[in-house]
């Protein structure tokens, strides 16, 4: 299979996965979704090991790691702030915004310490 046959098949699987989610999600069902995403996953790999043609290369690797890497710098701080504007707004009488806010504080706080122990990981593996 070639490469712009993979990526048809690709925007296929995405958009019948999409289809199923939506439909479950709006008739309240949590079964299917999670079926259609694992088969969805499952045939993209399926599908990806049948190309004969070069998908990613050492540069789409490095091009990934920077990104990933500012990305990991920016975003949670992004949510911090945010999160303490909408806690500081949620002082003056907007509950919503307090939950928002304490939500966003721990989401922060977890992907920090989430990439602090693949960082010590990888650090120690590689």
């Amino acid at each position: 299979m070639d490469k712009k046959r993979f990526r048809l098949f690709r925007a296929l699987i995405a958009m019948v996965v999409a289809g199923a989610v939506g439909w479950s999600v709006s008739n309240g069902n949590i079964i299917t979704p999670l079926i259609a995403v694992a088969a969805g996953l499952g045939l993209f790999y399926w599908l990806k090991r049948r190309v004969n043609d070069v998908i990613e290369d050492e540069r789409v690797h490095r091009i990934g790691e920077k990104a990933a890497r500012l990305t990991i710098s920016i975003l949670p701080v992004t949510i911090a702030v945010a999160g303490a504007i909408l806690l500081a707004l949620g002082q003056r009488g907007l509950a919503t915004m307090r939950i928002i806010g304490l939500t966003l504080g721990y989401v922060a706080i977890a992907f920090t310490l989430v990439y602090a122990i693949l960082y010590a990981y990888y650090e120690r593996k590689i």
